[in-house]
């Protein structure tokens, strides 16, 4: 009889721990179905950052010509893009951030690629460029602040 009792919770603890397995695979799959649709495709690091800095310049509607020039000028300074990247790259990463359905989640996928490729330091210099854009007009709005959030939360960057 305690060797059917054995048996039987052995079993039981096998079917659990295959229903945890499978739980856990479906839970991954999830969040890996949540990654946004674009994000999958991007395979170059430094659209992570560019896509923050539309995200940043377009927070409250179509930036005027100080912001875009502000945003021409770092990515020539910092980025050391030549005339004719700065425009184009500006261009990708505006439609990149257009493009995305969930623009929350395309932002969160950008931080965490940001994260995974680049060191605390140069996110550290992300991020004080992304400061530097919110200043460009005056005061940063919500709108900005709150992007900006989602960056240091992904990358992990405290101030």
């Amino acid at each position: 009889m305690q060797v059917w009792f054995a048996i039987i919770a052995i079993v039981a603890f096998a079917f659990l721990i295959a229903r945890a397995m499978r739980e856990k695979a479906e839970k991954q799959r999830i969040e890996s179905s949540h990654e946004s649709e674009v994000t999958h495709h991007i395979t170059e690091p430094l659209m992570g950052i560019l896509g923050f800095m539309m995200a940043i310049i377009w927070a409250d509607g179509e930036p005027d010509n100080t912001q875009i020039d502000a945003t021409f000028a770092m990515l020539k300074s910092r980025f050391r893009l030549d005339d004719d990247e700065a425009p184009q790259a500006m261009g990708a990463a505006s439609g990149l951030l257009h493009s995305a359905k969930d623009k929350d989640a395309l932002l969160r996928d950008l931080g965490r690629l940001i994260r995974r490729n680049y060191s605390d330091r140069e996110i550290i210099d992300f991020d004080e460029v992304l400061v530097e854009l919110t200043e460009v007009k005056s005061e940063p709005t919500r709108a900005q602040l709150r992007i900006l959030q989602v960056f240091r939360t992904q990358t992990g960057v405290t101030v």
